[in-house]
């Protein structure tokens, strides 16, 4: 109270030293930020989305530290990528990761594993060939990156069903889409409201791709998801192709050779143990 009191005489007997104390002190964090920066690895990275669905088109990441080995550790779902990614952005400082997809997510992952740890990692990989196990090298570096152009993406978006005929407008889900819903299958299940959770997870999400028909809004909720029930195969064949068509993001295929047969194959580098925990 006495603190609140003395503030308020402050502000209105010295607005200017009221005025040059928040300014001090304003200058005063910006300073300790970046001095605690300045012993931090840093990279800037260019987001496959190129902020699509409202987030930034570039980020600032750091490299890992053992706060990050803490969230690796209390992993129980696919949601530690996005915790970790959420913990690593230095710049925008406060960012919203529901504004990112889920492929900006997985990029960054692999570009903090190379920030932090190098470019290369040792996983075991089966010949697709001759079907010959080895260790092999995976190097991040020589993994492509396709970035998203948006431009005429609802065109794209717009599939006409070859069954039923009706035109759809499509949309790619956001991150915070995906968490949404998957908060909904979570939190319906635990209720009882849901008996089978993945095909009840498959239905919203596929709902939510699509935006209106024949440019219309549907009427409800369950009028959305009778539609989606008594899809054709063919129509959701066709929808489903129409959403895979657009990519972006980062293709983890690699070309090595095979030790045995001396071919040179495709594989993909994944997260392995090696992945966060290098041995070498």
């Amino acid at each position: 109270m006495i603190r609140e009191y003395k503030l308020y005489t402050l502000i209105i007997k010295s607005p200017k030293i009221y005025l040059y104390c928040l300014i001090y002190c304003k200058l005063k964090s910006n300073l300790e930020r970046k001095l605690r920066r300045m012993d931090t690895i840093e990279k800037r990275i260019q987001l496959p989305s190129n902020g699509y669905f409202g987030g930034p088109k570039e980020v600032t990441i750091r490299a890992m530290t053992t706060r990050e080995e803490k969230i690796i550790l209390s992993a129980r779902d696919f949601s530690v990528f996005t915790q970790l990614v959420r913990s690593c952005i230095l710049d925008p400082e406060d960012i919203d990761v529901g504004l990112l997809h889920q492929n900006d997510i997985m990029y960054l992952v692999y570009a903090l594993r190379e920030l932090t740890f190098g470019n290369t990692y040792n996983q075991e990989v089966v010949c697709p060939e001759c079907g010959f196990k080895q260790e092999t090298e995976i190097d991040i570096n020589e993994m492509n990156i396709t970035y998203l152009d948006s431009e005429g993406l609802e065109d794209k978006l717009l599939v006409k069903l070859p069954v039923n005929g009706d035109e759809l407008q499509l949309k790619l889900l956001s991150s915070g889409d995906i968490n949404r819903l998957d908060k909904q299958v979570k939190n319906r299940t635990a209720k009882g409201k849901v008996q089978d959770p993945e095909t009840y997870e498959f239905t919203i999400k596929l709902m939510e791709t699509i935006v209106n028909k024949n440019g219309e809004d549907f009427e409800s909720f369950e009028d959305k998801r009778n539609y989606v029930d008594n899809l054709n195969m063919r129509d959701l064949v066709a929808i489903q192709n129409t959403l895979n068509k657009i990519e972006f993001g980062l293709d983890p295929s690699v070309v090595i050779t095979c030790n045995k047969c001396k071919e040179e194959v495709e594989v993909s580098g994944l997260i392995c143990p090696e992945f966060f925990r290098p041995t070498k």
